[in-house]
């Protein structure tokens, strides 16, 4: 059996390959390192919390991982964070409700200027619109593609930062 040759990796087109007859060559830009940031992760699912942790402080972050709401309040309350990765779907309070208490102005808001990721399994428009409305800045789906989660956390700085600067 013949194995025909790879046209790149993972579906990515080759970085120099052949169309027809011309040689075609794909520049490669470098996506830029992220500054080293002060994280607070939020998930119930102990596998996702573990990968997403270790990818991160490989990345050169500061990772406060925990697995609840109650929990992420109290550690936003005694700790100031860059950044907000949560999940959705936790025991107690849910993401939504997590994300509405950290920021709401009447309630006494815990860090109202912290932007928000949602970090979810579950889709749609419906999911999307509830984050937006609990506060949340960005919703990235899982499972998480780890350069898909460096362009959500590099554009909700960019955003969160141009907002505060208006």
């Amino acid at each position: 059996m013949r194995i025909p040759p790879s046209t790149g990796t993972f579906g990515l087109p080759p970085t120099t390959g052949t169309t027809g007859d011309a040689a075609q060559t794909t520049q490669v830009t470098p996506i830029p390192v992220l500054p080293s940031l002060d994280i607070l992760l939020v998930d119930d699912d102990l596998l996702s919390l573990t990968c997403e942790k270790l990818l991160l402080e490989k990345e050169g972050h500061r990772v406060t991982a925990v697995n609840s709401g109650e929990l992420a309040l109290e550690y936003a309350q005694v700790r100031s964070y860059d950044l907000a990765l949560m999940g959705l779907t936790l025991p107690g309070l849910s993401g939504e409700q997590t994300a509405m208490l950290i920021r709401d102005p009447l309630g006494g808001a815990i860090s109202p200027g912290l932007p928000i990721i949602a970090l979810s399994s579950l889709g749609g428009r419906q999911v999307r619109e509830s984050c937006a409305k609990a506060g949340m800045d960005a919703f990235l789906p899982k499972p998480i593609l780890w350069e898909d989660m460096q362009h959500a956390i590099r554009t909700t700085l960019a955003l969160r930062g141009k907002r505060q600067a208006a």
